[in-house]
């Protein structure tokens, strides 16, 4: 249908029956495919007449781990090697993470973002969570460090989970503050994920 010279139908359907997984199911009936297997197969497909863009719409809705890292790492090596320009809509921030450089963010048909990932990241993601591991802990910290730019997560005998807003401090500054309840023995850091960003964004857009 999209007249492939026959050189370049035969290098894509090795290279993506190799990326994808589909040397055993070239000669099986699509009914007897599980959803994954379709899925690659589909995936394939779309990408085998070297299309300059492609649209792909939850791409990876319903799959488990394996085949979801597969169909990503496919769409990054296309992209880069064919500088294929793909568009993708999905829920599964994983996707975002994994596969985008450029970020449309829709609130009710209007778009209140579109750039690049990273700098939505920078310009958004002001939160940090680190978990704090103690020993000798005197007394619930919790009350006694529950800020608006300190919030307790969690408080066990031996830990503490916070989040902060590392515009407004450091973790310095809060391990200092800590270290007056016990003896803090490591510390875990993690910057905020799209998913945690995107909530903290909707917040301020739908709050009353």
């Amino acid at each position: 249908m999209y007249k492939i010279p026959e050189k370049d139908y035969q290098e894509n359907l090795e290279k993506f029956s190799d990326i994808l997984e589909l040397k055993g199911l070239l000669e099986k009936q699509v009914k007897n495919l599980s959803l994954g297997q379709k899925m690659r197969c589909e995936i394939a497909a779309t990408f085998l007449h070297n299309p300059k863009i492609v649209y792909l719409d939850e791409p990876t809705i319903g799959l488990d781990v394996f085949v979801k890292d597969n169909i990503r790492k496919f769409i990054r090596d296309i992209n880069k090697e064919k500088n294929t320009t793909v568009i993708l809509t999905t829920h599964d921030l994983k996707d975002i993470e994994d596969v985008c450089d450029r970020i449309i963010l829709l609130d009710k048909g209007e778009i209140i973002y579109d750039g690049e990932k990273q700098k939505f990241k920078d310009t958004y993601g002001k939160y940090v969570t680190a978990e704090l591991i103690m020993k000798d802990k005197k007394a619930d910290i919790a009350q006694s460090i529950n800020t608006k730019k300190i919030q307790v997560l969690q408080e066990t005998e031996n830990s503490l989970k916070i989040k902060f807003n590392h515009e407004e401090t450091t973790i310095m500054k809060i391990m200092d503050k800590i270290s007056k309840f016990g003896v803090i023995e490591d510390i875990h850091m993690k910057e905020a994920e799209l998913e945690d960003i995107l909530k903290e964004i909707y917040k301020g857009v739908h709050k009353c």
